[in-house]
């Protein structure tokens, strides 16, 4: 058997002095030597492959892999806060939407458009509510009661007092007493109940004196009303003649058990005058 290069593990054949495939100076060992050798160059010339070329491929491959996961990943991260973002919007519109439904917003709105200023506390408008509504309203720091007629278009206020405000818890007493408060009508017409209380310009104050019973519900039934002449009369004898005068005192009556519900449901703090 031949010699062979230590360079690149070529068989030398005969005796050149150089080698046939790397053309350098042939050094002929023995067997053993001269194929570890070419081994050791084979490996050193790989090893200089993969550093040279291999790696950096691997590099730009594993770079641009993560570039495109990451970018995917960012993409999927937006996806459910821009979905929870958008179901966010959709509740708070259901929710302001909500509001506008309630029955305070209602009356507030009714009322408003009535020319009555101030903010609506409490109210028995509801679903039957066509003939009109019965509301506690603040303004100035004063509370009162707002009649609103709506199906003749009037509308009263009466003094607020815890007296009026808990006269239906009266369903227990025997005789059940009358109500007296002032009632005064916004924007009233002289007709047939101009002579009763007292006028302050177009506003008209009547004086009532009313009686009620209760039914087996506990519900207000109006009963007889009667009123005076001037602001504070000494007697209460003479009557209602105007249907739409007497429309007004029946709401007031029989709407109360309906407001006073609408003040515990929404835990709305009595005023204390």
């Amino acid at each position: 058997m031949g010699d062979f290069c230590q360079f690149c593990g070529q068989e030398l054949r005969g005796n050149g002095k150089f080698c046939s495939r790397c053309g350098k100076a042939a050094k002929k060992d023995s067997l053993g030597a001269t194929v570890l050798d070419g081994v050791k160059t084979i490996l050193k010339r790989r090893i200089i492959v993969y550093f040279c070329v291999l790696l950096p491929a691997m590099l730009l491959i594993g770079f641009i892999g993560s570039f495109f996961f990451s970018k995917s990943d960012a993409n999927n991260s937006v996806q459910p806060n821009t979905v929870l973002s958008t179901q966010d919007k959709a509740k708070q519109g259901n929710t302001a939407a909500a509001a506008k439904e309630t029955p305070i917003y209602e009356a507030q709105k009714a009322l408003e458009k009535s020319g009555i200023l101030g903010t609506v506390l409490a109210t028995s408008k509801g679903k039957n509510s066509d003939k009109g509504f019965l509301s506690i309203v603040r303004k100035d720091g004063e509370n009162s009661f707002i009649i609103s007629d709506q199906a003749n278009k009037q509308i009263a206020h009466v003094p607020f007092s815890v007296s009026l405000y808990n006269f239906p818890t009266n369903h227990k007493s025997k005789p059940i007493p009358p109500i007296i408060f002032p009632m005064t009508i916004f924007n009233d017409h002289h007709d047939r109940d101009e002579k009763d209380g007292i006028w302050h310009g177009a506003h008209h104050l009547i004086p009532i004196y009313a009686s009620y019973s209760f039914n087996e519900a506990g519900d207000v039934i109006p009963g007889m009303i009667t009123t005076g002449w001037g602001e504070n009369p000494s007697h209460y004898q003479g009557h209602l003649m105007e249907q739409k005068n007497v429309d007004l005192v029946n709401l007031f009556l029989s709407e109360m058990n309906a407001l006073r519900r609408n003040v515990t449901t929404n835990q709305i703090a009595i005023p204390a005058n």
